[in-house]
């Protein structure tokens, strides 16, 4: 699995590989624009990731190298996987982007690297994408925001988007007073946002109106981000909004109970 003239690339990072043809996990963990909590150190702690790695171990006869290969230091150091393993990464990052690595490893494997006309706005040239693309990491964006963005990029440069997911999958989510509602919880979201900033799960950050005053809207960080995701605000796509996983809610609940009574 090798091409002597060049190496795939996703969104302006060359996905390099090892000499046994192994795709470098790092460089795809920046392609995908994510933070830590999505570095491939973390996708190889889960069980299913090792229990997956165990079972391509078992068919080494068949595959003829490691599932995984680490290099520590020299001019490509990094985490370089099987190409099965490195599209379920890339899936773990989100479906959308497991869809574009998919499709950029068969173009690969094809030999046929060429920008399609309609993905030609990927291009890390195009100003929209830079943009979005640095708002995405800092404000902590989910998946369904990123998709909506580019969306609206497709819309803005007269491109179709229909090579777009249509839903991105992602957890159950409520509003932090909808939750507190559901559990009985007599406090109130206002009262407990400045709790879950002082745990370090949310802060609270500003944007420039077109007046020229400085709206405040919360973000959770990255930290928080295991209870929860940032989505856009129906107010305005500048800010983002906070939502809550119904599934992990009561291990949240129980940390701020903790907190008030340590307080």
């Amino acid at each position: 699995m090798s091409n002597v003239n060049s190496l795939p690339v996703i969104a302006g990072v060359e996905i390099t590989t090892d000499a046994e043809g192994r795709f470098n996990l790092n460089a795809l963990h920046q392609a995908s624009g994510e933070g830590r909590h999505k570095s491939p150190a973390q996708w190889l702690r889960r069980s299913e990731t090792k229990a997956l790695i165990a079972e391509l171990e078992d068919q080494d006869v068949n595959l003829h190298l490691a599932p995984i290969s680490k290099i520590h230091g020299g001019i490509a150091p990094g985490t370089f996987a099987h190409e099965l393993l490195a599209v379920e990464y890339a899936g773990w990052i989100s479906p959308a982007f497991r869809l574009k690595v998919n499709q950029t490893f068969i173009d690969f494997r094809k030999g046929n690297l060429g920008v399609a006309p309609e993905v030609s706005l990927l291009s890390p040239s195009l100003p929209e994408l830079q943009i979005a693309e640095c708002a995405a990491r800092m404000l902590r964006m989910s998946d369904s925001s990123k998709v909506r963005m580019l969306s609206t990029i497709c819309t803005e440069r007269g491109v179709s988007d229909r090579f777009l997911p249509d839903y991105v999958e992602e957890a159950r989510v409520k509003a932090l007073s909808d939750l507190l509602k559901d559990y009985e919880v007599s406090l109130s979201a206002r009262a407990v946002n400045p709790i879950l900033m002082e745990m370090g799960y949310l802060e609270e950050l500003g944007r420039r109106s077109s007046k020229g005053s400085i709206k405040k809207f919360k973000s959770l960080t990255e930290a928080g981000l295991r209870f929860g995701k940032n989505e856009t605000s129906p107010r305005s796509p500048k800010e983002t909004q906070p939502l809550y996983y119904v599934e992990t809610f009561p291990e949240l609940l129980d940390q701020i109970n903790a907190w008030k009574s340590a307080a």
